[in-house]
């Protein structure tokens, strides 16, 4: 049986499994649609199993299968302050209120970036603790040399809890142009954008099927580590993220 309260019955009655994230002892079912988290504690013999909502502003229970809130939100775990890890979610709203469709293209007018930890309580119960909350007019006012385009497929870094990463798209006459924007929440400032897909120069290489198929239809990168033994033998990677993509891979390696 699963543990919810009364009024969160619903939730589950039309749930979706959107991602499986592990953490800590638990592995955690989320539904970005719904918005909620299944906590299972695998490693006890009759695992207990408990249900928490995200904390979203409204929650579209009864909507098609085929919806992209993964473009604009993400589960993740990160390095806590005391060397544990952390569960955080991001949420990237749009001001029309308009979900990110599977380009990734929404209102680049106006949206804005929520930020959350999730937090034990001294019951040993769970909820979610608001860090920060950006609007892209702070955003570009003070990053100017940030394009002025939404922000979406979100990531958060394993290594630094204030880091999130996110893809951007910029409408090109042939195919789109992507980059990876690194962005401190901590001081809303801009660390990096590094080139994903380029534009048509990149249709004229050997992934050329790839990069038409990541620029026509974005996924969200996956988060891993690299193994241990790869950094005893001088390779000093702190982390890596791979595309989604049915029939290929592509990676981005950031090195210490």
């Amino acid at each position: 049986p699963i543990q919810y309260e009364g009024h969160e019955r619903s939730d589950l009655d039309s749930w979706r499994t959107d991602r499986v994230v592990p953490f800590n002892k638990f592995l955690c079912w989320v539904n970005y649609g719904g918005g909620g988290i299944i906590f299972c504690e695998v490693f006890k013999q009759k695992p207990d199993i408990f249900y928490l909502r995200l904390p979203i502003l409204e929650h579209c229970l009864h909507q098609p299968p085929l919806r992209f809130q993964e473009a604009s939100r993400v589960v993740g775990v990160t390095k806590g302050s005391m060397g544990c890890d952390e569960l955080r979610f991001v949420d990237v709203v749009c001001k029309d209120g308009n979900i990110i469709d599977p380009l990734g293209y929404g209102d680049n007018e106006g949206f804005t970036i929520t930020y959350y930890a999730l937090r034990i309580t001294q019951s040993g119960g769970m909820e979610w603790d608001m860090l920060f909350f950006i609007r892209c007019y702070e955003l570009w006012s003070i990053n100017p040399e940030l394009p002025h385009e939404l922000l979406k497929h979100p990531v958060v870094s394993m290594e630094d809890p204030n880091v999130v990463y996110f893809l951007m798209s910029e409408r090109l006459e042939h195919v789109n142009k992507v980059s990876v924007v690194t962005l401190d929440m901590c001081t809303k400032k801009l660390l990096s954008i590094h080139p994903y897909i380029n534009g048509k120069e990149d249709l004229l290489g050997k992934d050329a099927d790839m990069v038409r198929r990541n620029a026509t239809f974005l996924q969200t990168f996956l988060p891993s580590e690299l193994p241990k033994f790869l950094k005893s033998h001088q390779v000093f990677a702190s982390q890596i993220y791979i595309s989604a993509q049915h029939t290929s891979c592509c990676f981005v390696c950031y090195l210490c």
